[in-house]
């Protein structure tokens, strides 16, 4: 959803006063809600997940089978009384597809994927337009029927914070003495271990640019992710002392772009915060293995780069290590690392 956000961005220059709504999974809340780009956020319904621990009788089971149903003709029907005059799909699943369709939009663009989805489409762009260079541009290329130029539009992606969030955040720098610009902010975690750099080269390349720089390391991190973050943060704080770490309390989405954006850089695996980072106005250093860093990592070199060894084996895409030893990252030095940090960060 970040990602697609240069797509609103540039249907608000190119049709400034269209009223622009946003069809998404709930999830989408934590990022477009009050989007200075979307109009109008519309989420569509899913099934209520059971409490843990709890069982669902048979009866149960057909009647939140039924709700849900109801739920969704409910809004199918809300989508074809919206009257919409363009639907852009950058998804083109089964779901989506649908209800692309179910709109009755005079125009309908997406990309060509599988037999019968193109069928809910009457403007279909190559697919293989939207696996070239960074996603968050490339997905522009869906705008080609609407007279919009994918090479000159923005692929800048924004997540903006509320006053309450911002307020959060600098209450929490003031308390801990961090100050802007002179902290970096480092998310070492990711939920594939294939594509995750090993936790003690983060701390040594945090020791190195504390003792170099006076830059201190702020640690990005998730529901599920304290512990491990916990352990790197105390294991920084033995080597350089109280000041040069710092761990969060879990923040939102919109919280930890703020907090990034304020920072010197953000430096860590290609993930989901990486992303947020960036769409908070961070420069960035992305660490890749498997993944491709021309299709994750912004184009601008100036501010961000994407870090991979340049010979061996990478790219593989893949979410687990066909090798005897994962060498994509494994052999992935702190001095790589640090040497692209030096050509992003503000001299």
């Amino acid at each position: 959803m970040l990602l697609g956000t240069p797509i609103a961005h540039a249907l608000r220059l190119r049709f400034p006063r269209a009223h622009i709504s946003w069809y998404a999974h709930p999830m989408a809340k934590l990022i477009l809600t009050g989007h200075p780009w979307v109009d109008e956020l519309l989420v569509y319904p899913v099934a209520k997940k059971a409490k843990p621990g709890e069982v669902q009788g048979l009866r149960a089971s057909v009647r939140a089978f039924l709700d849900l149903m109801r739920a969704e003709l409910a809004f199918a029907l809300a989508l074809r009384r919206a009257r919409f005059d363009v639907v852009v799909d950058a998804m083109c699943n089964p779901r989506t597809a649908l209800n692309a369709r179910l709109t009755g939009a005079p125009l309908r663009i997406s990309f060509r994927a599988r037999f019968p989805r193109t069928l809910a489409f009457n403007e279909l762009v190559p697919q293989s337009l939207l696996a070239e260079g960074y996603v968050a541009a490339a997905r522009l290329h869906l705008l080609a029927p609407l007279g919009i130029d994918a090479q000159s539009a923005s692929c800048e992606t924004l997540l903006v914070a509320t006053a309450e969030e911002e307020w959060n955040v600098k209450n929490w720098m003031n308390d801990q003495g961090v100050r802007e610009g002179c902290y970096l902010v480092v998310a070492a975690a990711h939920r594939h271990s294939v594509r995750k750099w090993e936790g003690a080269k983060f701390v040594a390349l945090a020791e190195r640019l504390f003792s170099r720089r006076g830059l201190a390391t702020v640690w990005l991190w998730g529901p599920g992710e304290d512990a491990e973050m916990r352990a790197l943060h105390n294991d920084l704080i033995a080597r350089c002392g109280a000041c040069s770490s710092h761990l969060p309390p879990l923040l939102t989405l919109r919280e930890t772009a703020f907090l990034a954006g304020r920072s010197a850089c953000f430096v860590g695996n290609s993930n989901g915060l990486s992303h947020v980072s960036v769409a908070g106005g961070a420069r960035s250093v992305q660490l890749h293995g498997p993944t491709t860093p021309e299709n994750w990592t912004h184009p601008d070199t100036s501010r961000h780069r994407g870090v991979q060894r340049g010979v061996g084996c990478v790219r593989c895409e893949k979410n687990t290590c066909a090798l005897a030893r994962r060498e994509c990252l494994d052999d992935l030095s702190v001095e790589d690392v640090e040497r692209a940090l030096e050509e992003v960060l503000p001299k």
